[in-house]
């Protein structure tokens, strides 16, 4: 009797199963590859913030690596946006932006140039100056691990394209 009651449950495990489904987050644990990461600045904040996804990921930087992650632009820029009546700027628009390609160990596009994109807006707050330059640093933070995040996550289709289980 149990088993015709956990039947449904077991027939939809199995479908998910079966299409590929995965939680969020599940395919990017087991990157296996050696990669090589140029055009960021040595120790900026946005290289360790990279370095230390992709080897939580699993990834290994290594010489004679499998991918080579280039990167060919990264800003992040401060748009003054909104004005109270005194003219003083009452709203940031804060933008971090990462083009980059892959190539493989040829020296052949895997990905040609991406860009990624991410905007935040902040309220200055005149009466507490320190305070909001402090949440702009910390937003700031957020934006790049945002960035990281989305170019990590790319890399597994990108493996599992080319025929290699990223997960092995």
């Amino acid at each position: 009797m149990a088993f015709v009651r956990y039947a449904p449950i077991l027939v939809l495990a199995c479908a998910l199963t079966a299409c590929g489904f995965q939680l969020r987050g599940g395919g990017a644990n087991g990157l296996n590859i050696d990669y090589r990461l140029t055009g960021l600045t040595q120790a900026s904040p946005m290289e360790r913030t990279l370095v230390r996804a992709l080897d939580a990921a699993g990834a290994r930087r290594q010489a004679p690596a499998d991918v080579h992650i280039q990167i060919t632009d990264f800003q992040i820029r401060q748009l003054d946006g909104a004005v109270n009546a005194d003219l003083r700027v009452a709203q940031r628009t804060l933008e971090a932006e990462l083009e980059y390609r892959l190539l493989d160990v040829n020296g052949q596009h895997m990905v040609p140039d991406q860009r990624l994109l991410v905007q935040r807006s902040l309220r200055v707050n005149r009466d507490n100056l320190l305070g909001t330059h402090a949440e702009q640093e910390a937003m700031q933070q957020a934006m790049l691990e945002t960035l990281v995040s989305q170019l990590v996550r790319g890399l597994d289709p990108v493996l599992a394209g080319r025929g290699r289980d990223p997960a092995s």
